[in-house]
């Protein structure tokens, strides 16, 4: 029986890596739309299209059940492992797979937005180098498009500490130190919980 477990294990993570792969030819039109895109395109997204029915996945233009349908085969990869070295499934670790499954997705989320927030100080910081030496220009559709998606965010995490108007800079530097500690808090309680879980007695 174990050995069956192994078995399917070892499908599930094969399928996992299949689904990274789909999802990274969707960034990439030419190859997404070729013969083995489209063979990908029928092997995965029967089952991505489960978590893109989601609504809270998708923010502002952003789509996240890739991650969560990920997460979700991991987690199912993680218990076939368990039983097929012939340990017993228990509650604590159920709820352990759980927490951490939610915990992933939330953290995976936050990266996201701590890496979207850095990169956008970088670019701030370069033009308003290039604007001193007169070759900035003031309108970017790109940089407008992020800044409609990270400045609601931003200055959400900036009204936590202040309720006067900031600068959009400042309320980035805020955000993004703030994520920073938030998630690797975050990591340290939820590996502690997981712990706890794992050793119920149920």
């Amino acid at each position: 029986m174990t050995g069956i477990f192994q078995i399917l294990a070892m499908a599930v993570n094969i399928y996992s890596f299949v689904c990274l792969i789909r999802i990274f030819l969707t960034w990439f039109p030419r190859a997404n739309y070729s013969p083995a895109g489209r063979f990908l395109s029928s092997l995965c997204d029967p089952y991505l299209n489960l978590f893109r029915k989601i609504r809270f996945l998708n923010f502002r233009g952003l789509d996240f059940s890739p991650a969560l349908a990920l997460c979700v085969l991991y987690a199912v990869s993680g218990i076939l492992a368990t039983l097929s070295r012939g340990q017993n499934i228990t509650v604590g670790y159920l709820l352990a797979v759980v927490v951490s499954l939610v915990w992933s997705i939330i953290s995976s989320v936050s990266k996201f937005f701590i890496v979207l927030l850095i990169i956008r100080l970088v670019a701030i910081g370069i033009m308003r180098l290039m604007a001193r030496k007169n070759r900035y220009r003031s309108y970017s559709p790109f940089w407008d498009q992020v800044d409609s998606v990270i400045s609601p965010f931003s200055y959400k995490v900036s009204g936590i500490f202040t309720k006067k108007f900031i600068p959009f800079t400042t309320s980035l530097i805020i955000a993004t130190v703030f994520s920073i500690i938030a998630v690797k808090l975050g990591d340290f309680v939820i590996l502690m919980l997981c712990n706890l879980l794992l050793h119920l007695p149920f």
